[in-house]
């Protein structure tokens, strides 16, 4: 199976406004790291409405968020 990492540059105090969020999107685990999220999604999950959906949510909730604070990856 074939993964998406995403890197949400987003302090860890966060997490609980986003994580529900995220995982009602498609989310199948979170690593929380010192200084990021790292958030796994299925490619089946993955699409470009769920990536603009994300971004512009946390950018609602998480202040000073950006789209350089995103950080996309594919994993196989």
């Amino acid at each position: 199976m074939s993964w998406i990492e995403l890197k949400l540059d987003i302090p860890n105090t966060e997490l609980e406004k986003v994580s529900a969020y995220i995982f009602a999107h498609g989310c199948q685990g979170i690593n929380v790291m010192d200084d990021a999220i790292i958030v796994y999604f299925s490619t089946h999950h993955w699409t470009d409405e769920v990536k603009i959906a994300l971004t512009n949510y946390i950018r609602q909730v998480v202040p000073g968020f950006t789209q350089k604070n995103f950080q996309v990856r594919a994993m196989t």
